[in-house]
């Protein structure tokens, strides 16, 4: 997960104060079912 946060700074401009925000949005169960995980 740490190098997505990454590659969302460096790439991006996108900074996640909470990286657990980040996780959660692609490890919830909604995310998972909607891309057939």
């Amino acid at each position: 997960m740490r190098d997505l946060h990454k590659v969302l700074s460096q790439q991006f401009g996108i900074v996640f104060q909470d990286e657990k925000l980040l996780e959660t949005a692609f490890t919830h169960t909604s995310y998972a079912n909607e891309h057939r995980l």
